[in-house]
């Protein structure tokens, strides 16, 4: 792909988006809703905080830093999964065989309790008003995941570890406020050159199985994302699925580690979303 091409689909990708309306019913069972534009690239966690104001003026309680958490079709949202992940793994399979239509707006339903659901990580984490961090929840999953994919590709942690404090805040502040010229800049001092890479950071999720594929993959086995699949996924589905990325059902037959470089989410791991057909 020309340089010109590959840049702009990278900019697509970064700034790609899901329409989403938030309902909750009140005590006197009046639904309210909350729309936003949800960028695929981040974490519910990071439009938490505006939820919960906006239907705390409606459900009082809610002020009151009770746990909440969305569902979508009675499924407690994993948060530490990029927004665009849980669409891909929860709703396209409910569309493959429906009007895709539908897929102009995700529908989740905002849940609230004593405790969390055993589904979900916890907010374990308190403001000073006692209310949860929701911030702070994230920071630690988000860098963590940066840790992982870090050894996964360098053989060791050290780049992102050795990285400056004005960097690491940096980095972070660039993840909170999707800018894409600080997070690319400072990224690089963590991910090799293409050549150089030991392995690829790649999760393989399979919705209604419960199965989740993580295995060292080693970029010179491999030409194709298709070589890659039939060596890692179950026997049973080796021929009957769709290969979704980012949103996209992707030719299998793309070189792996052009499908990586230019799909793989902000925490440097490449999500595939194996739909069974």
């Amino acid at each position: 792909m020309h340089e010109t091409n590959l840049v702009d689909v990278k900019n697509r990708l970064w700034d790609g988006c899901l329409n989403v309306r938030v309902v909750c019913s009140s005590s006197e069972s009046e639904e309210i809703e909350y729309l936003f534009a949800g960028l695929r690239n981040s974490y519910i966690p990071l439009y938490i905080q505006s939820i919960v104001k906006y239907f705390s003026n409606f459900i009082p309680e809610l002020g009151d830093g009770l746990p909440v958490w969305l569902e979508y079709a009675g499924v407690p949202l994993k948060w530490h999964l990029p927004i665009g992940v849980l669409y891909d793994f929860l709703h396209i399979p409910s569309l493959i065989d429906h009007d895709y239509k539908l897929a102009n707006e995700w529908v989740l339903v905002l849940k609230y309790s004593r405790v969390y659901p055993s589904e979900i990580i916890p907010f374990y984490y308190q403001s000073d008003t006692q209310e949860p961090d929701y911030m702070r929840s994230l920071k630690e999953v988000v860098v963590n995941q940066l840790k992982q994919s870090c050894f996964v590709m360098n053989g060791n942690s050290k780049k992102i570890m050795n990285l400056s404090e004005e960097n690491s805040n940096d980095l972070w502040t660039s993840i909170v406020k999707h800018n894409l010229r600080v997070y690319t800049g400072i990224n690089k001092k963590i991910v090799p050159t293409l050549n150089k890479i030991q392995r690829l950071p790649i999760k393989i999720l399979i919705p209604g199985t419960g199965i989740m594929i993580q295995a060292p993959i080693y970029p010179k086995d491999f030409v194709t994302l298709k070589d890659m699949l039939s060596e890692h996924l179950p026997k049973p589905i080796k021929s009957n699925y769709k290969t979704y990325i980012q949103g996209v059902e992707l030719n299998t037959e793309i070189p792996l580690i052009d499908v990586w470089e230019l799909f793989k989410h902000l925490d440097n791991f490449l999500y595939i979303i194996i739909i069974i057909t």
